[in-house]
């Protein structure tokens, strides 16, 4: 699995997607966890867990944080953040297609799209699988992935481009989501993505081709039931219970809460 040059430098990729508001996020993942689990078990599972963001607020929230990522640099990152805070949560290098957990989960959770690498229906299928056995019965699985209106001739749901700062370090962010770059046959897409970075007087980029899958809704019930260990429980297309996954301008992901069959 192939991942961005920007994920070797993670204090880039953390400016340049501070914008989300990581509180309100895991005020959802709280909410489904409390409303939709039915197990006791609260340590939480951060599959693809970049630079800690939503392991650092829940572990402020009390919760014992288990995460993984692809990258070595990530994990570092991670550690040493969580560390400074006095947290000290369990990180280590792994493949959301064949992890291996360190524990017996009551929530895992997949946020930023990360799902959305997982690029042919074996991937998706064994992570779903690796996922079940992960956690307790009852226990769910939160899942953030692109709305599937972003991969019609539709308008995006999200901006293409942004620019975040933090001190002297400026990272400014292009997703070139063009329709016509996805195979109709193997339903990947290939966005062409930049990250321009300004350090005081240094420059870099990191200019390059990023492969995702086409998920669509209908699709993703196909796979939990070829899967068998899931039921969907919640499907909102906002970190907000009262926004349903529709077609509305409010509705700007599919974020999908499964239940493993108790």
């Amino acid at each position: 699995m192939k991942f961005l040059n920007i994920y070797h430098f993670p204090l880039y990729y953390d400016i340049a997607f501070q914008y989300r508001d990581i509180p309100l996020e895991c005020d959802f993942i709280e909410l489904m966890l409390e409303k939709q689990a039915k197990t006791e078990n609260r340590l939480i599972l951060d599959i693809a867990c970049g630079s800690g963001m939503h392991i650092v607020e829940l572990g402020r929230r009390g919760y014992t944080m288990h995460g993984f990522d692809l990258s070595p640099e990530m994990i570092d990152f991670s550690t040493k953040k969580c560390k400074e805070i006095g947290l000290s949560p369990l990180l280590w290098v792994d493949d959301m297609r064949n992890f291996t957990p360190r524990g017996s989960y009551g929530m895992a959770i997949n946020m930023l799209t990360t799902f959305n690498y997982l690029t042919d229906n074996d991937d998706i299928v064994a992570h779903l699988r690796r996922v079940a056995e992960a956690l307790s019965p009852g226990g769910i699985y939160l899942i953030e992935l692109h709305h599937p209106r972003d991969f019609s001739d539709l308008s995006a749901s999200v901006a293409q481009e942004w620019m975040e700062s933090r001190g002297d370090i400026t990272v400014e962010c292009s997703f070139d989501y063009q329709p016509e770059a996805t195979d109709p046959i193997t339903q990947i897409r290939r966005n062409k993505v930049r990250f321009e970075v300004t350090e005081g007087e240094v420059k870099k980029v990191f200019e390059e081709e990023q492969e995702v899958r086409v998920v669509l809704f209908q699709e993703f019930n196909l796979f939990l039931e070829f899967e068998g260990s899931f039921e969907l429980v919640a499907a909102n297309g906002a970190f907000r219970e009262e926004q349903p996954l529709d077609n509305s301008e409010d509705s700007w992901r599919m974020i999908l809460t499964l239940r493993k069959k108790l």
